[in-house]
């Protein structure tokens, strides 16, 4: 991976790669509290300490309910994020993206799908890319100049 790419460019790729196990974890955390209910907390028989702090295994349990839900919506909006700029890009470009990053497959694997030669795909890709940032981020990153400008979506 290149380094000189800016970050939300490095950011989309890290979630294109990640896209399986980001939709594994939130139904596995949507599992988790379906089958997980939280009754109402009490603290009868809740030791303290010296400095009276408390611990109880519900409020521990609330907490735990309260993270899964905010990663749920979290990564529910990366999903959303990347489903919608992968449907602005043309057909050969969600096929590169698609191969390369969500699949992870090798160069020469996306070359024999798509009937491209690497360099092709190693534009298309690029091409892509910067479409889905500046779909994302309304700024598209310039793999030429190497520099990033924000779109003005007029």
């Amino acid at each position: 991976m290149n380094n000189n790419m800016p970050e939300q460019i490095l950011k989309i790729i890290n979630n294109l790669r990640n896209y399986y196990t980001i939709k594994e974890t939130i139904k596995l955390d949507e599992k988790y509290l379906k089958e997980s209910p939280l009754n109402g907390v009490s603290y009868d028989g809740v030791k303290t300490s010296a400095t009276n702090k408390m611990y109880s295994v519900t409020e521990d349990l609330a907490q735990r309910r309260l993270d899964k839900e905010n990663r749920i919506r979290v990564y529910q909006d990366i999903i959303m994020q990347i489903d919608a700029a992968l449907t602005i890009l043309s057909d050969i470009e969600r096929q590169i993206i698609t191969y390369r990053d969500i699949e992870q497959y090798t160069w020469m694997q996306v070359e024999y799908h798509v009937k491209l030669s690497e360099s092709q795909c190693k534009r298309v890709r690029k091409r892509a890319l910067a479409k889905m940032q500046e779909y994302i981020y309304n700024e598209r990153y310039d793999f030429d100049t190497k520099s990033t400008q924000l779109s003005l979506g007029l």
